[in-house]
């Protein structure tokens, strides 16, 4: 595909085995055709429920007429860190950023509560959206 480096390409293709490298240095496909795994129609489903969520926050965003309150949508990230500092972020990461989620759920069940006391007839979804940002490192590095 025209939007995929090469590097990428090459890699997934020496993953699943379809090419192999010579004692030259030189490439020899293994394959004649390669076909992606199968995806998990689980990972699926959730992978478009999440993409959903953040693109409805975004285009509401764009659409929010001047003065009007914005969904909260924001990032910390940086393009500065050494790759070998990944695990301690994904370690990081999951611990503060599960117990932020804990404290939004208690807040959402809290809420839910109240809805039910109230006896409230409409109802809407409501939540908030954690993930790990991370681009593959530079070769160059």
């Amino acid at each position: 595909g025209g939007d995929m480096p090469a590097t990428a390409l090459l890699r997934e293709l020496r993953r699943v085995r379809a090419v192999g490298e010579v004692s030259d240095g030189r490439l020899v496909a293994q394959m004649r055709s390669y076909i992606q795994a199968e995806v998990d129609p689980e990972k699926l489903l959730r992978a478009g429920s999440v993409i959903e969520d953040l693109g409805d926050t975004v285009v509401h965003d764009l659409a929010t007429p001047v003065g009007e309150a914005l969904r909260f949508e924001r990032r910390a990230e940086n393009s500065s860190i050494d790759p070998r500092d990944i695990p301690a972020f994904q370690q990081f990461l999951e611990a503060e950023g599960m117990a932020l989620l804990e404290r939004i759920d208690d807040w959402l069940t809290e809420h839910e509560k109240l809805a039910n006391e109230r006896g409230a007839n409409r109802r809407i979804r409501l939540g908030a959206g954690l993930y790990h940002i991370q681009n593959e490192p530079s070769k160059r590095t």
